[in-house]
C-alpha cells in the first residue's frame, strides 16, 4: 500500500499535474450534474425511479456514442473557409 500512494505522490508532484485534474474535473462536472437532475426530474414527473433511471441511462449511453463523432466535427470561421462553415477534421488534423 505504501507503494502505491508513493508513486501517487510523485505522479501528484510533477508540474502542472494538479492544475490539469482540477480543470478535468471542473469540465466534466455538468455531464454529472445534467444526469442528476434529470433523474431528480423525471423522478419528480413520472414518480418511478425506474422509468428515471432507463431515461438517464438511455441519454449517457447516446451521449456516448455520439461523443466521437462529436469530436471530429468543428465549427471553422477562418476566412479560408467562410464565416461559420462546419468541416470534419481530418485525423491528425
Amino acid at each position: 500500500m505504501r507503494r502505491f500512494l508513493t508513486r501517487y505522490a510523485a505522479f501528484f508532484r510533477l508540474p502542472d499535474v494538479v492544475r490539469l485534474l482540477a480543470i478535468v474535473l471542473v469540465a466534466r462536472m455538468p455531464v454529472g450534474m445534467m444526469s442528476l437532475a434529470l433523474l431528480m426530474h423525471l423522478r419528480q414527473l413520472s414518480g418511478s425511479f425506474a422509468f428515471a433511471g432507463a431515461t438517464v441511462g438511455t441519454y449517457l449511453v447516446a451521449m456516448a456514442c455520439s461523443a466521437a463523432s462529436a469530436s471530429k466535427v468543428r465549427l471553422v470561421t477562418s476566412p479560408a473557409y467562410g464565416s461559420g462553415r462546419w468541416v470534419i477534421r481530418e485525423p491528425g488534423g
